[in-house]
């Protein structure tokens, strides 16, 4: 079993840093990575940790379940805020506010 090169694994982490740089654009960064994503990652986490109350597992078990994609989720937001950063007042603005409401909207799941 060969290992992959490092070289192979370039892609990830320069996509994050791209993200944190704020050198992708916000189109992407708040549509395909914050609400494809990010929701789908989400509702992964939402279902096991709903798998893991209904098979009567701990309930910290199904807590850390659900909590597990905060930091990414945090990430994203802070992305799509950066992102935001230049540009037309009204769209950095909704970009803001979608990003937040999104936040805040993953947890009332």
């Amino acid at each position: 079993m060969s290992v992959p090169s490092l070289a192979a694994l370039q892609p990830v982490p320069s996509h994050f840093r791209r993200l944190w740089r704020a050198e992708s654009p916000l189109r992407r960064v708040l549509l395909v990575d914050m609400l494809v994503w990010g929701t789908l990652l989400n509702l992964c986490a939402g279902g096991i940790a709903l798998t893991l109350i209904a098979h009567d597992a701990p309930d910290w078990a199904a807590l850390a379940a659900f909590l597990v994609p905060l930091p990414y989720n945090l990430f994203l937001c802070a992305a799509v805020w950066r992102a935001s950063g230049t540009g037309h007042a009204v769209l950095t603005t909704g970009a803001r506010a979608l990003a937040i409401v999104w936040l805040g909207g993953v947890f009332m799941f």
